[in-house]
Formats: C-alpha cells, sequence, structure tokens
C-alpha cells in the first residue's frame, strides 16, 4: 500500500510537472 501511495504521489508531480512545463 505504501509503495503504491508513493508511486500515485510521484505519477501526481510528474503530471503537474508536465502541465507546468507545457
Amino acid at each position: 500500500m505504501l509503495v503504491f501511495a508513493d508511486f500515485n504521489e510521484i505519477h501526481r508531480w510528474d503530471f503537474l510537472k508536465t502541465i507546468s512545463n507545457s
């Protein structure tokens, strides 16, 4: 569960980063 949460958090950051880059 913890690993999944971490992965989800990282994915979210990546998504926000992509939008910001755009």
